[in-house]
């Protein structure tokens, strides 16, 4: 079934993508297929392949490059992939993802690709505090209330605390650990 990943009718390539999805476990060579579907023409087959990549828990070395590239792709469904297969690894390694381009999501025009962003970013909990938050660098107010908004709605399904020291600095603690947050400067932007 492997070998259909190279197929040139891309119907064929999605619908195999699509079933080897539901495995648990891939073989070296069906991984190789499969990011190679992430540079496909076709949006639907770069779509299937970020989304049966997102259900694989370990990814061997290099399949982070090949997916942050799609952060950057021209359709939204494929950039909501690729956010989403990013949020269901536990960590991203380090100097791979460029932090930059995955907070530019939190401005996308699709709110799904948005919370996929936010949930994305949260959920790092190998991220380091500096590393968390160099992400506040990148985002502007409207970024930051659209992650602000995605950590409220959060917190009415799971725990999340939100608490500050004065005007400078709050705190949110959320199920992947404790996260320092510069609310001086977006202090203005939540009300």
């Amino acid at each position: 079934m492997a070998a259909l990943l190279k197929d040139p009718d891309r119907y064929v390539k999605d619908a195999v993508a699509k079933a080897l999805s539901g495995q648990s476990v891939w073989p070296e060579g069906v991984f190789k297929n499969i990011v190679a579907l992430l540079k496909d023409p076709e949006w639907y087959v770069r779509y299937t392949a970020a989304e049966a990549l997102s259900r694989q828990f370990v990814w061997p070395e290099g399949v982070f490059k090949d997916m942050a590239a799609l952060l950057k792709d021209s359709d939204p469904f494929v950039r909501g992939a690729a956010a989403g297969a990013l949020s269901r690894q536990s960590a991203w390694p380090e100097g791979v993802l460029n932090l930059k381009d995955v907070a530019a999501l939190l401005k996308d025009p699709e709110p799904f690709v948005r919370r996929t962003t936010a949930g994305a970013l949260s959920r790092q909990c190998v991220l380091s505090d500096e590393g968390f938050s160099s992400i506040f660098l990148y985002i502007d107010s409207q970024s930051f209330n659209n992650l602000y908004d995605i950590w409220l709605r959060r917190s009415f399904k799971e725990h999340l605390a939100w608490y500050g020291e004065g005007n400078e600095i709050s705190y949110i603690d959320m199920p992947e650990g404790s996260r320092k947050v510069p609310f001086d400067r977006f202090g203005n932007a939540v009300q």
